[in-house]
């Protein structure tokens, strides 16, 4: 017999148990081992078998991420590398590289992708009119102040939430802060995050962002299968069906990136493994984030998809500016994101 926490209403649940907080919570706990160590972390419980970690010391970018007791997300070797561990211009630019992993890597906040150099948009000291940006920004991996976290069991659709706030900075350059809040209802399977980027400097800053969620086994495995609605795709690393269904790890595969672009108003990008029964849909405006950036993985050991909404199509910042994709936030400026994501079972055709 299952059981799930709608079929008692909030007001009776005492009666049978301690109350709600023994099936759903939000819980600040703190690594002590190896590279993670230090790190905090909120460990959300839906009540509903969905589980994750929002690692506070990573731009609240989610970790390990559990549905009835499998993990779905996709983790490198290095685990889940502390701030204080990365260099993000280390490795030739590479740096991200080295803690790139779990469900969730925020990726900006002025710069996505490649490396890449550009010059300042305003007056600037001589040592920084020309700027060096590393893989997917030096925004990424940013220790946050908690602004809030816990479980609301007081209103009518009683919700599990936390709320972070980080800020990239460079004295006598730009300044961004990302406030960031994650909720999910209680015995539910849908997460909702809005993020808010705003220029609290004196300066204008170039605005990009990007969203990598990566997926992994079980959910990735071969028959998965990806679908993404009403988009068309711009861009490929070499040519490859981005939407094909997914092989078994192969020793000869390369990793292939594409890049669509969204026509419809709400963006739908959905991974659905039907031998296991498992399914993510994303959703999101496609105002916010007009494109969508496929990665996929399909070699021994490094073995999963990266789903990737962002805000630019382009390989580098001057196709950004040329595509009129090159966000520029003056000061007080900010700009918000909303997605959602729900797990659920395989779309049925």
């Amino acid at each position: 017999m299952s059981f799930s926490l709608s079929d008692r209403a909030p007001s009776t649940l005492h009666e049978v148990s301690a109350g709600m907080s023994t099936y759903a919570g939000a819980r600040l706990v703190t690594l002590e081992d190896g590279a993670e160590r230090g790190m905090r972390v909120i460990e959300i419980r839906s009540g509903g078998g969905l589980d994750f970690d929002v690692i506070v010391d990573r731009c609240g970018d989610i970790g390990r991420l559990s549905c009835d007791g499998q993990t779905l997300s996709w983790h490198a070797a290095g685990g889940l590398r502390s701030p204080w561990l990365m260099d993000a211009d280390g490795d030739a630019g590479q740096g991200f590289l080295r803690g790139y992993g779990g469900f969730l890597n925020t990726c900006g906040f002025d710069h996505i992708r490649q490396p890449d150099q550009d010059n300042a948009l305003s007056d600037t000291p001589t040592e920084l009119a020309r700027q060096s940006f590393p893989l997917h920004g030096k925004g990424a991996f940013q220790p946050c102040v908690i602004r809030g976290y816990g479980l609301n069991d007081e209103v009518e659709t009683p919700y599990v939430f936390c709320e972070i706030e980080c800020v990239q900075a460079i004295s006598f350059g730009t300044t961004l802060r990302l406030r960031r809040r994650i909720e999910i209802a209680v015995g539910s399977r849908h997460i909702t995050l809005h993020d808010e980027v705003c220029n609290i400097g004196t300066v204008a800053a170039t605005h990009m962002l990007l969203y990598h969620f990566n997926l992994g086994f079980p959910l990735v495995a071969s028959g998965t299968e990806l679908k993404m609605s009403d988009s068309a795709p711009i861009w490929h690393s070499t040519p490859h069906d981005a939407l094909a269904p997914f092989v078994a790890p192969d020793p000869q595969a390369q990793n292939v990136i594409s890049v669509f672009k969204h026509k419809a108003a709400t963006a739908q990008v959905r991974v659905d493994n039907r031998q296991t029964n498992h399914g993510v849909l994303f959703e999101y405006p496609s105002d916010q984030l007009p494109y969508c950036q496929l990665l996929r993985m399909q070699s021994p050991g490094i073995y999963g998809i990266g789903i990737e909404p962002c805000t630019a199509g382009g390989r580098t910042r001057q196709d950004a500016r040329a595509a009129g994709d090159m966000i520029i936030l003056q000061p007080t400026q900010k700009r918000d994101y909303d997605l959602s994501i729900s797990l659920t079972k395989p779309q049925t055709t």
